[in-house]
């Protein structure tokens, strides 16, 4: 099992300087990954629910400004973390897809991959936020097929052997266009998020796997066999499938919260067959996150890296 963390380049602690630290400190306390989000436009009111944890939830005034802000958006920073590290895996989680021009998307993730040496697994999905999505001209009621198309795109680019390479769909077209660079992968792993029936099919039917947000293991177990009938029905082997998770993990006062049901979770997510779970990690303080990374790497990944 491999494990990443999540990077402050969001919210209160984010900072050049501590997305450095973080990142650097993955790489040497021997963590496989570290995870970013995607948002572009966060407004003050929203109407939109939530719906990536454990069930829907609404979102407060002014909340996403509170938690997200200052907002280092998803693909520089990967960039950024790609210059700074050597080894770890740079994850997604989750790029939202329909949100950005396919073309350009494809050109700067075929850019960061092949300058990191192929070191990008590309967790992406539809997205939640439709007002957000209103603020960059994005119609809402398509994002599914958009987003499917925008994968095909990407994949007929990033996949040609020809000198030039065209594309016609029903919402992007583009003709004689260069390729190069692609990735330095032969196959970028596209890693579909989202707990909904067409977010799991979606997954089962293109994906290379089904990336989670904070489920509990039976919830986890029964999506999972949800991807698997999807992809058994589109003449896919699902055992090609990569499984990638995410738990919250949290640090105040001197002291990891609940470490017995922390490793209770990752048990759970181990003998489901995860391939890869996160720590989404929540503190208060810079400190207390580097503690918190430091206690993960001593007491959880010895455990598990490896099995």
């Amino acid at each position: 099992m491999k494990f990443s963390v999540n990077i402050p380049h969001t919210g209160p602690l984010s900072s050049p300087t501590a997305i450095r630290d973080v990142a650097q400190a993955a790489e040497d306390l021997g963590f496989d990954g570290v995870v970013v989000i995607d948002h572009l436009a966060l407004q003050p009111n929203v109407k939109s629910m939530y719906d990536l944890g454990p069930k829907p939830v609404g979102i407060p005034e002014n909340n996403l400004k509170k938690t997200l802000t200052p907002l280092y958006e998803c693909l520089t920073t990967m960039t950024f973390l790609a210059g700074i590290t050597k080894r770890v895996r740079l994850n997604s989680a989750i790029c939202v897809l329909p949100l950005r021009n396919p073309l350009y998307n494809a050109r700067q993730i075929a850019t960061i991959d092949a300058l990191s040496g192929g070191r990008v697994d590309l967790g992406i999905g539809a997205g939640w936020l439709k007002e957000e999505a209103e603020a960059l001209q994005m119609p809402w009621d398509q994002r599914g097929a958009r987003t499917e198309e925008h994968i095909a795109l990407m994949r007929t680019l990033w996949e040609s052997k020809d000198d030039y390479v065209s594309f016609s769909g029903n919402f992007y077209r583009f003709d004689q266009v260069d390729p190069q660079p692609q990735p330095a992968q032969k196959r970028l792993p596209i890693l579909i998020g989202g707990h909904t029936p067409a977010a799991k099919s979606r997954a089962g039917r293109i994906g290379d796997g089904w990336i989670t947000s904070h489920l509990d293991a039976a919830a986890q177990k029964a999506g999972m066999d949800e991807v698997r009938a999807a992809a058994v029905a589109a003449g896919r082997d699902p055992s090609q499938l990569k499984w990638f998770g995410s738990t919250d993990a949290r640090f105040d006062a001197g002291q990891v919260k609940r470490p017995e049901e922390l490793l209770a979770t990752v048990k759970a997510y181990q003998e489901l067959g995860v391939h890869s779970l996160n720590f989404s990690c929540q503190t208060r303080s810079m400190a207390d996150r580097m503690s918190l990374i430091q206690w993960l790497a001593k007491e959880i990944l010895p455990q598990f890296q490896g099995k």
